[in-house]
């Protein structure tokens, strides 16, 4: 099986800024933050659910985001297995910003829970019933988005047959054969099962199954959180978070690897560099010193870009060797730059790794 979307991951950093307080940011990589780039957006309440049974409360998640007059609020809602369950006064979402499972939840797993989990929209986006499909891809209904990509990043859940209750989160969609791509599901569904789709963020947990390394995420949040323009009479904002590019294959490396951001969103204000070595050692490991989240990182970084950067150890300034080996990554430092009196803007970011595998 050679390297696929579903074996790309961005995981966050050990120190990720949650104000702009925060210091010392970056370090090593931390494998149960997941830093996601999509717009989650919202519009209405939202509702967790498992697709383990076992998953029920005290386990909960707390969820982050802006509410529709633009305050930032939290609710935490607790599981009912793979029922959907909202919060008793449940608020009214514009946008999530960040998910957290709470670790002290009873069950199994090393985070508290059984199986993948999710936060989504109540308001379900698509439901239909599959065409055909393997365990990791689904031709879905014909009456689904014509939109390139329109999916990605959105929760996937089986509602019935062999893979019932099962959730994954959407990594690539065709539009023109309506064909969605996810990370293995248990078994592959039949012609006519049920499914559903809607906005959210999915809490991944894999077992070292069909070539994907074992993970269990506990944190998710989109990066630069919470992060404001200074009015016009202030002075301009840079700001830095550090997030790792990984490949989750087990077995097989990503040869002739390259990292570049797609023109969309966020694109013209947000620039990146990579550490200089692999896996959140040596350079992998660079922070911004004892800084807050305005202080670009201390060393071993490339220059910031916003073109197509080479993957792989720097070493000796050499460059890149292109290799995004198996169960290996790469720290990536991101630069967002706001001007003085920028508007808020509901938009997103979006990276792009390429590379060859056989």
């Amino acid at each position: 099986m050679s390297v696929e979307d579903k074996h790309i991951f961005i995981f966050g950093s050990s120190t990720m800024s949650l104000s702009d307080t925060t210091i010392r940011l970056g370090g090593a990589v931390d494998k149960t933050k997941k830093v996601v780039f999509t717009d989650h957006l919202v519009n209405g309440t939202v509702e967790v659910i498992s697709e383990s049974a076992s998953d029920v409360a005290p386990s909960q998640i707390t969820v982050w985001g802006r509410q529709t007059d633009g305050s930032l609020s939290s609710e935490v809602i607790g599981f009912s297995g793979v029922t959907p369950r909202s919060s008793t006064s449940p608020l009214t979402f514009e946008r999530l910003l960040r998910a957290k499972v709470d670790t002290s939840a009873t069950g199994g797993g090393d985070h508290g829970i059984v199986g993948n989990t999710c936060v989504r929209n109540t308001d379900i986006d698509h439901q239909g019933t599959i065409d055909y499909a393997g365990t990791d891809w689904a031709v879905i209904n014909a009456t689904a988005s014509a939109v390139a990509d329109y999916y990605q990043g959105m929760v996937f859940r089986m509602t019935d047959g062999g893979a019932a209750n099962e959730i994954r989160e959407i990594v690539k969609y065709d539009a023109s054969s309506v064909k969605c791509y996810f990370r293995d599901l248990t078994a592959a569904p039949s012609n006519g099962d049920a499914y559903e789709i809607a906005t959210g963020m999915v809490f991944d947990t894999t077992d070292g199954a069909y070539n994907i390394e074992d993970i269990a995420i506990k944190d998710i949040r989109r990066p630069f959180y919470n992060i404001a323009a200074e009015p016009a009479s202030g002075s301009s904002v840079d700001a830095y978070e550090k997030v790792f590019v990984w490949n989750l294959h087990s077995a097989l490396a990503l040869t002739s690897a390259t990292l570049d951001e797609v023109d969309v969103g966020l694109y013209a204000i947000v620039q990146f560099a990579l550490s200089s070595s692999m896996s959140g050692t040596g350079g992998g490991d660079s922070t911004n010193d004892n800084n807050d989240r305005f202080t670009p990182p201390a060393d071993s970084v490339s220059a910031f870009s916003d073109s197509a950067l080479d993957l792989g150890n720097k070493s000796g300034g050499a460059d890149a060797d292109g290799n995004l080996s198996a169960s290996t990554g790469q720290g990536v430092w991101l630069h967002l730059y706001l001007s003085t009196g920028a508007s808020a803007q509901n938009s997103y970011y979006r990276l792009q790794v390429s590379g060859q595998s056989i």
